[in-house]
């Protein structure tokens, strides 16, 4: 923690939830490395790793691999996520809704760590709302979503005024607000010159907005989970009291306030409480909705007929897409108040010259499984993922096939004519 003004260093003495000292200590430590496995897919075994107790799929590694050159993290099957934030497993676990069927709104949710984390706690019959204000970050929130593998998901761009114009509809909101940062200083320490007491009051400000201008949407009875990854009170524990000396707020505090740092735990600095509005929450209303496309006859060789069943197929931008039948006519709902980048999971699009499946498609295990594939090695695994020729195994028949590393699919190929074309997104492609 070096290279520290001394106007941040009075900053943290003042601190009465920090030892300053000790933490010092601990900042002139390397970082941990951490990564969640995806709850959903086949798991990557980990030589020397150890379990991070307070997140089930969580595991601490030895050393830091190159991850771009791992097949698997390209595939979904884990995400590198710093350990103290992976707390949000255990704070939605202590709400006992696993179980339930919810809708739930991630507000603050690029690059996808909590919106991944939250679709493998939520039931498959939940629905998941991921919300990036910041347009220019809605790519890398769809890839990893996307990757994810899970079709009870929705992406949408919107303020958080414009969110609490939908009066009563999450049961649980989570909120990792933008903060001062302080708290990751250890693994980024080109921000420490950026940071100043003013902007802590800055970030406060805006973090006590957004709560009050999402706070309509969620219902009586309903969670609002938030975090920081700063060491501020302002931003934390001064949080709960400006939110407590509002009169229009009414709530219970049901996970008081945690912080997470690295004198204490394995893991950076990290804050996060739970309140609970009051009244009483109701369940959603379940409306399926049986839409009258259907999807092509060509596209429905790439998808389970019970999947069709409880999904409803609709057609944007000339891709075809499945959503979960009991959340379409909420979706529908939704585009008139936010801009919906995603809705559920993208199958492909059909042309003159057939059926094109997507590789979000071949991303969703539930969907992928059973479908033709051919397997490579990881050499083979990565030219493809760099979108090279001439890596192709075998001469294969006329078709799409998906492309399996080990226990796990990278995307598709197409065989036509005795080759192969590389069908992975170009814009996601392994560059180095």
């Amino acid at each position: 923690m070096s290279g520290l003004s001394t106007d941040f260093v009075a900053h943290l003495k003042k601190n009465p939830y920090i030892d300053f000292e000790r933490l010092l200590l601990a900042h002139a430590q390397e970082p941990v490395i951490s990564v969640r496995q995806n709850k959903h897919k086949a798991k990557k075994e980990w030589a020397n790793s150890a379990p991070v107790n307070w997140c089930s799929e969580g595991v601490y590694l030895p050393t830091r691999p190159y991850f771009a050159h791992d097949p698997c993290w390209h595939a979904g099957v884990y995400y590198v996520q710093e350990a103290s934030s992976m707390y949000l497993a255990t704070a939605f676990a202590n709400l006992g809704l696993a179980s339930q069927d919810l809708r739930v709104l991630d507000l603050c949710a690029a690059p996808g760590g909590k919106t991944t984390l939250l679709l493998d706690q939520l039931s498959a019959d939940s629905l998941l709302v991921s919300n990036e204000v910041v347009k220019n970050r809605l790519s890398i929130l769809q890839e990893n979503a996307s990757k994810w593998g899970r079709s009870n998901h929705l992406l949408a761009s919107a303020e958080a005024k414009q969110w609490g114009k939908l009066k009563n509809a999450f049961d649980v909101i989570v909120v990792d607000a933008p903060c001062s940062g302080s708290g990751l200083f250890r693994k980024d320490a080109d921000a420490i010159h950026e940071w100043s007491e003013a902007q802590v009051g800055v970030c406060a400000d805006r973090q006590e907005n957004i709560l009050k201008d999402i706070w309509p949407a969620l219902k009586p009875g309903g969670y609002l989970i938030y975090s920081t990854c700063s060491y501020s009170v302002e931003e934390n524990e001064g949080m709960l009291e400006r939110l407590q000396n509002n009169p229009e707020l009414e709530f219970t505090v049901t996970e008081h306030p945690k912080r997470f740092s690295p004198d204490m735990i394995a893991g950076e600095g990290f804050f996060l409480m739970t309140l609970q509005k009051a009244g009483t929450r109701q369940p959603f209303a379940v409306m399926d909705y049986k839409a009258k496309l259907h999807l092509p006859k060509e596209l429905q060789h790439f998808v389970k007929k019970e999947v069709l069943e409880n999904h409803t197929p609709f057609e944007h931008k000339e891709n075809w897409y499945l959503f979960p039948a009991r959340h379409y006519l909420f979706m529908q709902d939704l585009k008139s108040l936010v801009y919906i980048a995603q809705a559920g999971v993208e199958i492909g699009h059909t042309d003159k010259k057939g059926a094109h499946p997507s590789a979000a498609l071949a991303w969703n295990d539930a969907l992928a499984e059973g479908l033709p594939s051919i397997q490579v090695d990881e050499a083979q695994a990565l030219k493809y993922l760099k979108r090279e020729e001439g890596w192709w195994p075998e001469s294969l028949d006329k078709g799409y096939y998906l492309v399996k590393f080990e226990n796990w699919y990278l995307g598709w190929v197409k065989a036509v004519q005795g080759r192969l074309i590389n069908a992975y997104p170009m814009e996601w492609r392994l560059r180095k």
